[in-house]
């Protein structure tokens, strides 16, 4: 085996090994009993990932899914969070399995980050081994990746990078493009998020190198070659138009960024702020820059400035590199450019591997000539430690770091400084061993400090209970194969040091994962229209995400949902024999169909109304009348106590009959008693997503409401009560179902209906409206229309009509023919220069 590819095994298998030695030590699965799986990955991505699993083996649509909340199209779901190679790996893993599912990945995609650094460093700085091993394992398990361990989807900018990278540096030395052309568009593909970060970056880093590389060197030179390479950027972004143009579509069309736009001045970090970022162990993701990377390559970044062996050019460019990123990290304005134009709340530095990456390359040639050299090497590498010591001790004065962490910090400074000395005098592969053991155990070190409290759950209650969860949900589907929505408002539960962090419901995407229909839906590519409608039927008060609390029975009946998984028993619903994984099966006997007859009233049933006025407005749409299934309660002025209001019930909302709603202020915390009895505690604050609609149920006659309200504030806000009347909602219910249509077919990749009207008229899908769906009626293609604001509506004649529906993803064709293209453009542009070279070194033979 030659040396090469020893490193590359080697750059491989270091990042792996960290991680198999940080869950060891930690007791994290699979070499413990606490679970790998927290934050995003547990709430959202096991989830997204055994629905992605289901795909793969064909038991899912691949351009839509009505999993996802009730119908979404997969293509920006794919893009944002499952498009990498390494992802296919989850096909061994069924949903049980996904503890193991994520840490085989994270393994791969951080070897991955090592090896293709280690490829960059030996090509563009002709590294040694040892410089090449350790600058690779400071870049694939430094603070991003160890911070961003759950966030899985993100890594596959980090591993995308280096390759990008050695890419721009052949184009400038070489103009050869291929290499940056594949590794752009690939990244994009893989994660268009990251892949966004990694263009924008490399803009930058192609001025590095212009500045870095001596003229002589440069194949391409000023304005003509920046312009050259911005055309090999932008055809990599059509190469990857056939993925990339649906994704952007879908997204453009999904929910809004969290946070808005920031452009006002302000700085997250000072200057010392940014210097403390310099110790080992600083935590991220942070609110403050951590421009650390490893101690070992920080030795040489400082030694760099004294390192006569390299230009004032190329330490000016080394500084503007890493200068402009801790800019782009500390200004506000610019984190919301770099990050596609939309901030979060949470993980603010989404693209702070970018700053490691910069800080590596700028310590990477002294490293590598320091490590060549030996003793020639001693005065820059003195200084260089000195003075990170020295800011070590004055940070360590103006913010104490515990523990006498930087007393460890000081030594390891000392020990790094003479390591590369002692080759020049002993042998060279004990000082490297030396370098190696130290790098390791601090690269360990470093990752147990900034991850101490992360994981915290059990590793056996997943598989447990996804186990169950498929069985159950297999039970319902052999009780009943017919088309259906079903949902249930008892989730996994969180058994942790913390359970309130998120509410049960937060798990949103469990319909994904077991094959059913539902109404949640939790991704961050969740279609805006869709998302809009949910909240404004009274599932969430957010538009994002979509989250069943508790049973809306109007809400349930109108989108077909029959079927409730519940640890309690609901109200208006019907008991099933089926029980399991905590919960048992009831039906709703007023469900409607997927598809019946409608007035064209409902083509104008999108009023600014929401809740309750919404929900009348939709069913007397679909009627054609003026007859409000839910009625306002008129309250009495109420008693005030000291934290509650009594109100006495009028009469006529009484009786086992009738369904008792509220609505209460927004972000309003309490709970409603009815004559002493508990019914409800509701919270509408956003991230526990609880109900927009407090279910009361039944009351007897001359019944007392307490609100009980945690947050006292005068004037007391009186809630809104509505009553529904069960005999009249099921006439309603029966009414419209004598207008059913006979739904033969429901399925991911279309839907058939059959329809009988005695005049021309509308059959009302409560599928949402989208312009990639396409409809047919006996054979004659229809456009759909938008009705109720955001469902699908098909206009037929008399008589029988069989209407087809088939769903196509936006942009696909037009997508496939711009990479056709650009594929072809830059063939045609490269191609005679690749032929002229090769003619030119025959020659020379």
């Amino acid at each position: 085996m030659t040396k090469r590819r020893q490193v590359s095994i080697a750059a491989f298998a270091l990042p792996v090994l960290c991680l198999c030695l940080l869950f060891a030590i930690r007791g994290i699965y699979p070499f413990g009993g606490i679970s790998n799986m927290a934050d995003d990955m547990e709430v959202q991505y096991a989830d997204l990932f055994a629905w992605y699993r289901r795909l793969l083996l064909g038991q899912s649509g691949p351009e839509y899914s009505f999993s996802m909340s009730i119908g979404m199209p997969t293509a920006a779901v794919l893009g944002y969070y499952l498009l990498s190679p390494v992802n296919l790996l989850v096909l061994f893993f069924p949903p049980e399995g996904m503890q193991l599912c994520f840490f085989v990945i994270s393994a791969v995609k951080l070897g991955l980050s090592g090896l293709f650094f280690s490829l960059y460093v030996r090509g563009r700085f002709r590294a040694d081994a040892l410089p090449a091993l350790t600058l690779s394992l400071a870049y694939a398990f430094g603070q991003y990746t160890v911070g961003q361990m759950t966030n899985i989807l993100w890594l596959d900018g980090v591993y995308m990078l280096p390759l990008i990278l050695l890419g721009i540096w052949r184009w400038v030395e070489k103009r050869r493009g291929w290499l940056l052309l594949l590794s752009m568009a690939l990244s994009i593909v893989f994660n268009w998020y990251t892949g966004y970060m990694n263009g924008l970056f490399a803009v930058f880093y192609f001025l590095f190198e212009m500045a870095y590389t001596p003229s002589g060197r440069r194949a391409v030179r000023g304005a003509k070659g920046f312009a050259g390479f911005l055309a090999v950027m932008a055809l990599s972004v059509g190469v990857s138009a056939a993925v990339f143009l649906p994704v952007a579509l879908g997204q453009m069309a999904g929910r809004s960024a969290d946070m808005g736009v920031t452009l006002i001045p302000s700085f997250s970090s000072t200057a010392m702020d940014i210097l403390n970022g310099l110790h080992l162990g600083h935590k991220f993701p942070d609110n403050k820059i951590t421009p650390f990377c490893s101690v070992w390559a920080l030795v040489f970044f400082f030694a760099m400035w004294f390192d006569r062996g390299l230009s004032a050019r190329k330490k000016l460019a080394c500084a503007g590199l890493v200068g402009w990123m801790i800019f782009s990290e500390a200004f506000a304005p610019m984190s919301y450019f770099w990050c596609a134009l939309k901030l979060s709340g949470s993980y603010v530095y989404r693209f702070h591997y970018l700053l490691q990456a910069a800080m590596l390359i700028a310590s990477a040639e002294t490293m590598v000539r320091a490590w060549q050299d030996g003793p020639a090497h001693a005065k820059p590498l003195a200084w260089g430690a000195g003075l990170y010591a020295l800011v070590l001790l004055v940070t360590h004065l103006v913010m104490p770091y515990a523990d006498g962490r930087v007393y460890w910090e000081l030594g390891l400074i000392a020990l790094y400084a003479l390591l590369p000395l002692a080759r020049g005098v002993g042998p060279r592969r004990a000082a490297a061993a030396g370098v190696g053991v130290l790098l390791l155990a601090e690269t360990v070190w470093n990752a147990y400090l900034l991850r101490p409290k992360a994981y915290v759950l059990d590793a056996y209650s997943h598989p447990a209970y996804a186990a169950a969860q498929q069985a159950l949900v297999g039970e319902v589907r052999a009780l009943d194969g017919g088309s259906y929505r079903m949902e249930q408002d008892t989730n996994r539960p969180r058994e942790s040091p913390n359970p309130g962090l998120y509410n049960s419901m937060f798990y949103a995407n469990e319909a994904m994962a077991y094959g059913y229909q539902g109404l949640q839906t939790y991704t961050s590519s969740y279609m805006g229209t869709t998302a809009s409608f949910m909240s404004r039927l009274g599932y969430c008060r957010s538009a994002f995400p979509t989250v069943y609390k508790a049973p809306l029975l109007m809400c349930d009946s109108l989108l077909g949902m029959k079927y409730l998984l519940t640890g309690k028993e609901p109200y208006g619903y019907e008991p099933t024999d089926i029980e399991g994984n905590g919960k048992a099966v009831y039906l709703n006997p007023y469900a409607l169909p997927l598809a019946f007859g409608a007035n064209e009233a409902v083509l104008e049933a999108h009023g600014g109304q929401s809740g309750f006025g919404f929900i009348n407005q939709i069913y007397n749409a679909i009627r054609g009348v003026e007859d409000d299934i839910l009625r306002e309660v008129e309250l009495d002025d109420g008693i005030p106590d000291i934290q509650s209001v009594y109100y006495d019930l009028p009469l006529e909302s009484s009786g086992e009959d009738t369904l008792l709603y509220a609505v209460f202020d927004p972000l309003m915390v309490c709970s409603v008693y009815i004559d002493g009895e508990k019914r409800f505690d509701y919270w509408s604050e956003y991230w526990d997503h609880n109900d927009f609609i407090a279910l009361i149920g039944p009351v007897e006659e001359y019944a007392t409401m307490e609100v009980y309200i945690d947050d006292v504030r005068w004037p007391m806000p009186v809630p809104t009560v509505y009553a529904l009347n069960l005999p009249h909602f099921a006439q309603v219910i029966e009414e419209i179902r004598q207008g059913a249509a006979q739904v033969e077919r429901f399925a991911d990749d279309g839907v058939r209906a059959r329809y009988t009207a005695s005049a021309d008229g509308y059959v009302l899908f409560t599928i949402p409206y989208d312009t990639g769906w396409r409809a047919w009626v006996n054979g004659q293609e229809i456009r759909p229309l938008r009705a109720a604001g955001a469902l699908m509506a098909v206009p037929v004649g008399s008589g029988e009509s069989v209407i087809e529906l088939r769903y196509g993803t936006r942009g696909r064709w037009a997508g496939l023919a711009i990479s056709a293209l650009s594929l072809a453009a830059f063939a045609i542009w490269q191609g005679p220069k690749s032929r002229k070279k090769k003619k030119q070194s025959l020659q020379c033979e």
